[in-house]
């Protein structure tokens, strides 16, 4: 089983699948910041609750909060439902087209591939630069699905 090292985490993978793993101190910043206005919201919805004249305030104050919520991260929802491809199917048959978003600039220090499947879903990877793990990767996958299409893109 060969394995690739990600900007943030490890892709392996044996003939037929590849197998995407997150290192474990990377953390999801969206749930932690729905976290903190809901705990936020709720502090407020305490303080206001001692106080009998704005009862109702409470009540209506997270009530926006949620909707704001919501509605703010609604193409994150969307996007993770129905665009990504789940990590534990990723089967390299079914790779259509690699894409690789080349950076003129020398400072970046990652390149981005996106892996789009045969059902139009799409997995995105970044690659380090200095690891030099980019083309063994692009080999490995060429060599067992030559159907698969490289492009290369310039940001």
């Amino acid at each position: 089983m060969e394995k690739f090292i990600l900007t943030d985490g490890v892709i392996a993978m044996n003939n037929e699948q590849l197998f995407y793993t997150k290192t474990e101190n990377q953390k999801n910043s969206t749930t932690i910041q729905l976290f903190t206005i809901i705990s936020l919201a709720a502090l407020v919805i305490k303080d206001v609750e001692d106080d009998a004249t704005l009862s109702n305030f409470g009540f209506y104050l997270m009530l926006i909060v949620l909707v704001v919520a919501v509605f703010s991260y609604l193409d994150a929802i969307y996007y993770f439902l129905f665009r990504t491809k789940s990590n534990k199917k990723l089967i390299i048959n079914e790779i259509e087209k690699v894409t690789i978003a080349m950076d003129t600039d020398q400072e970046e220090l990652s390149h981005s591939v996106s892996l789009e499947f045969s059902n139009r879903k799409n997995k995105d990877l970044n690659f380090r630069k200095y690891e030099n793990q980019l083309e063994p990767f692009l080999a490995a996958i060429k060599k067992r699905n030559s159907r698969v299409l490289i492009n290369k893109e310039e940001i």
